[in-house]
């Protein structure tokens, strides 16, 4: 498959690094919309610079598109939360689906969705969190750039 695509080794390689990149952003994404922004550069630093993601990004086998599925995955699953009729919901459980796929090691996210909807089924508004001014990522208008409230669920 991706040998017909980039005709080489080397373009794999660029591909699975692509990847990576795709899934420290979508984490930066995810924590800032949930944490604030000094969070989410601590989680995207800690994902760009752990040892086994990076030596895995530097080889081809199957795990290696896993991180970004994971970040995929959660990324649909808190847009589902979010908006009542998300499109997302189409794409979580195709997603879900087509993971394992690649590596078995996918199903290790099953448990982490099962207790997220498990506590969301108990406590409907425990994610009142993620309804976060979007347009100041997270600060009200009065509060200035510099300080940033870091926020967490109030579960």
């Amino acid at each position: 498959g991706g040998i017909k695509l980039t005709h080489s080794v080397l373009g794999i390689l660029l591909l699975m690094i692509l990847a990576n990149l795709a899934a420290i952003a979508i984490t930066w994404k995810l924590a800032r919309d949930w944490f604030g922004e000094t969070s989410a550069s601590l989680a995207a630093l800690m994902l760009a610079v752990s040892p086994w993601p990076v030596h895995y990004s530097a080889i081809v086998w199957n795990p290696s598109p896993m991180p970004l599925f994971g970040a995929i995955i959660f990324l649909a699953l808190f847009r589902c939360v979010k908006k009542e009729k998300s499109a997302a919901i189409f794409w979580l459980p195709l997603l879900i689906l087509v993971a394992p796929q690649f590596h078995m090691s996918a199903l290790t996210l099953i448990l982490p969705l099962i207790v997220f909807g498990w506590l969301m089924r108990l406590k409907p508004n425990a994610c009142s969190i993620l309804n976060v001014d979007h347009s100041s990522h997270g600060r009200s208008s009065s509060e200035p750039i510099s300080t940033k409230a870091v926020m967490r669920p109030n579960w």
